[in-house]
């Protein structure tokens, strides 16, 4: 497995672009590697990774041990992935070298730039006044001698965390801990690989109250999207299942097709007693950006669509982004209270965190959805997580940590 990564890793990294989930376990497998050799006393995934960057330009390792020359060689006869950058430095340097390496170069200069003002000098080497070594013994030590609160990694882009953290008025982010369900799911009634009551147990013993069943529609005839009978009794089933699974819930939905008009591929009437409809694009992809943008306009004008699906249409390092205009989509979506999707399926993270931010800060709430079509797939939350916190995210921007009860409730929707 870990040979099949590497492989993957660098067929990504020849386009510059690995997705996270792509480079995360292949990083987290060598840093365990590295804490088992002897002479090493710390190992940390920094860079990219520790951000939760969606796509990674390379991996970062730091490692610390008494002998740095020999952690160097020793990893460098054990892998010949040269994506991989492993730095060591010595203990006394670790913790200023962690921040480094873990914040974007705009990020790591901010700092620096507080250090100065402070009559402090900031360098790889560690914190100095006049020239003598100012003892740090983690992270929050060197962010509070700047005067700041511990910035969380994910935010560490130089997009106003350092005001906020000078101001001590750092968001708490999401925890998947926060997350009550997942609301993009499909099963074997259409594409899915597992049951009803497969995806069920799934979520449940994931310490979910509910998932949202939001297989397909008519449009994709070929993997069996649902008509108006089948899903009709794909509801019946929900419900008989639901007293079986008491007090947790499957929540009828489904993820129907936008037409090139943006009128859903199944009638209103037939969508209007769902607990969640989800609004995707599937097919005619290369529309202009005019036409792509009143598709999703009218969707988001739609009472019985509830969210707009994986908006940007990208499959990370195989197909690019739509041409939409998002600023106008998420105006429509705030206007009617339409949800945003973090679809947190590896292949789309999508929308990425830029978009998810800018929906933020306008009122827009957000949505996850794993889209799993397995069980194993729910554990893909994670990857939606990430980008909700970098995004700057708390629970009270984002649906599923809503109880099932108030899911229906929509801000600006009649």
């Amino acid at each position: 497995e870990a040979a099949i990564l590497e492989e993957v890793m660098r067929s990504y990294a020849r386009q510059g672009r690995t997705p996270l989930p792509v480079a995360r376990p292949l990083a987290m497998r060598w840093a365990d590697w590295l804490r088992g050799q002897p002479g090493v006393t710390a190992v940390e995934v920094a860079g990219d990774i520790r951000r939760w960057c969606d796509v990674c330009e390379r991996v970062v390792l730091l490692a610390t041990g008494p002998n740095p020359r020999g952690v160097e060689e020793a990893f460098r006869s054990a892998t010949a992935v040269p994506e991989i950058d492993l730095v060591v430095v010595p203990p006394a340097a670790f913790v200023v070298a962690f921040v480094q390496l873990t914040g974007s170069p705009a990020h790591w200069q901010r700092l620096r730039d507080r250090a100065s003002a402070r009559g402090l000098s900031l360098d790889e080497g560690g914190l100095f006044r006049d020239g003598q070594a100012q003892p740090v013994a983690d992270e929050a030590a060197l962010y509070g001698a700047l005067g700041l609160q511990w910035v969380p990694p994910e935010l560490r882009e130089d997009r106003g965390e350092i005001e906020a953290a000078a101001a001590g008025t750092l968001p708490r982010l999401l925890e998947l801990s926060d997350v009550r369900g997942d609301l993009h799911a499909h099963s074997d009634w259409s594409d899915g690989l597992a049951s009803l009551e497969g995806m069920a147990e799934a979520a449940r013993g994931r310490g979910y109250a509910y998932l949202a069943i939001t297989d397909h529609s008519p449009a994709l005839a070929m993997i069996r999207g649902l008509d108006e009978l089948r899903l009709r009794r794909q509801v019946e089933a929900i419900g008989s299942l639901n007293q079986k699974l008491r007090p947790f819930r499957l929540l009828t939905g489904i993820e129907v097709d936008l037409l090139v008009d943006g009128r859903t591929d199944l009638p209103p009437e037939a969508l209007r007693d769902l607990e969640v409809v989800i609004g995707s694009v599937h097919t005619r992809l290369r529309l202009d950006r005019e036409a792509m943008t009143a598709r999703f306009l009218r969707a988001a004008e739609e009472p019985s669509v509830d969210a707009l699906g994986h908006l940007t249409g990208r499959l990370i390092g195989q197909r690019d982004p739509y041409e939409v205009d998002l600023d106008r989509v998420l105006e429509a979506c705030r206007r009617t209270g339409t949800w945003l999707e973090i679809n947190a399926s590896p292949e789309r993270l999508d929308v990425d965190d830029r978009a998810a931010r800018k929906a933020r800060e306008l009122g827009v709430k957000l949505m996850l959805g794993t889209d799993a079509h397995a069980p194993v797939c729910l554990e893909d939350m994670a990857w939606g997580i990430a980008i909700a916190r970098r995004a700057w995210l708390g629970p009270e921007d984002v649906v599923n940590c809503r109880p099932a009860e108030t899911l229906a409730e929509r801000d600006g929707r009649g």
